[in-house]
């Protein structure tokens, strides 16, 4: 029990970016959900910049989004099927090359 309350002492004013898997609710909603019952301010790209479905994610707009938010961030959780694909689906049927997607992450 003490170290619960330590860790909420510690933690009380941590804000986290979040850049989810792709724009499910198991993926995206349900992370946030459980996140609103902690000390943690999260930050996340709103759905209109996620991917969706077969649609990547708007890498441009994710892009400045990402340059905006995540230097404020204490932590990140990035999804980088998102971030280096553009979604889930992306990741997986890319034809991409290595130095491409190294590209786009470096």
């Amino acid at each position: 029990m003490t170290a619960v309350l330590c860790l909420a002492a510690l933690t009380s004013a941590l804000r986290v970016f979040y850049i989810p898997l792709d724009e499910r609710f198991t993926t995206r909603f349900a992370f946030l959900n459980v996140a609103s019952i902690t000390p943690f301010d999260v930050i996340t790209p709103p759905m209109d910049m996620i991917s969706s479905y077969r649609q990547p994610a708007n890498e441009t707009a994710m892009d400045a989004f990402i340059a905006q938010y995540l230097p404020q961030s204490d932590a990140a959780v990035i999804s980088m099927e998102l971030f280096a694909y553009g979604g889930l689906i992306n990741s997986r049927c890319s034809n991409d090359s290595t130095d491409a997607i190294e590209a786009r992450c470096g």
